[in-house]
């Protein structure tokens, strides 16, 4: 049986590319294939960062926590840190106000911190930050030195704002270790947060409202 002749005779389908300048099928594919990728990539990246702060978030400090193995990547410091009185400046004076303390302390713990430093947005007025530090480290001076540096650029931070837009907030830290897993430090840390929180409260309810704004170094740092 005789093969039947095409209808289009002439037609040459080039799946790579054709002496006309325009890509043949298989570029297109690729092409396709790429953008779909960017796209996946952008959506990923988003996915992965808190729109109000422009921190990373929740998602993707848990995938940090997951990846993290004391024996391969050492000791780190964990950071708590939790705003003080929001749900109180949301209600009485405007979430907009609120809004913008959490943007001001994304900003200056961000600040503080070292390009290598996670430091993520949890949800609400809740922050976590992880610092890889030196195994040989001095927990006393690395406590110290980190709160220092943070309340330090609270306080120069806060001379640009009015009363309103001045940020208070309570940080607690501590560090894995051999006998202390990441899951376990991140409790420590809250809870020295909480303690730093009550004692930030109780000075507070001895000062006049216009004291309440200012916040004394010594009270800030945490105790070792």
């Amino acid at each position: 049986m005789s093969e039947k002749p095409s209808p289009f005779p002439n037609l040459k389908i080039d799946i790579s590319g054709n002496n006309f300048g325009h890509p043949g099928a298989s570029e297109i594919i690729m092409e396709k294939a790429n953008e779909s990728r960017d796209k996946m990539d952008e959506l990923q990246e988003k996915a992965n960062i808190d729109k109000l702060t422009g921190l990373p978030n929740q998602n993707y400090i848990l995938e940090k926590l997951s990846e993290y193995d004391y024996q391969k990547d050492g000791p780190i410091c964990v950071l708590s840190v939790d705003v003080n009185n929001l749900k109180k400046t949301n209600d009485q004076i405007g979430h907009h106000i609120g809004d913008k303390l959490l943007q001001n302390v994304a900003k200056i713990i961000k600040g503080s911190l070292r390009p290598k430093d996670e430091f993520a947005r949890l949800g609400g007025d809740e922050f976590l930050g992880l610092l890889p530090i030196d195994k040989d480290y001095v927990e006393a001076d690395v406590v110290k030195a980190i709160s220092k540096k943070i309340r330090q650029d609270q306080t120069e931070f806060n001379k640009k704002l009015n009363d309103q837009e001045k940020v208070n907030f309570a940080i607690g830290l501590t560090f894995t270790g051999p006998d202390k897993n990441l899951t376990e430090a991140i409790k420590e840390a809250d809870q020295k947060m909480y303690q730093n929180k009550n004692k930030i409260k109780d000075e507070q309810a001895k000062q006049s409202p216009e004291q309440q704004s200012v916040q004394p170094l010594h009270l800030m740092e945490q105790e070792g």
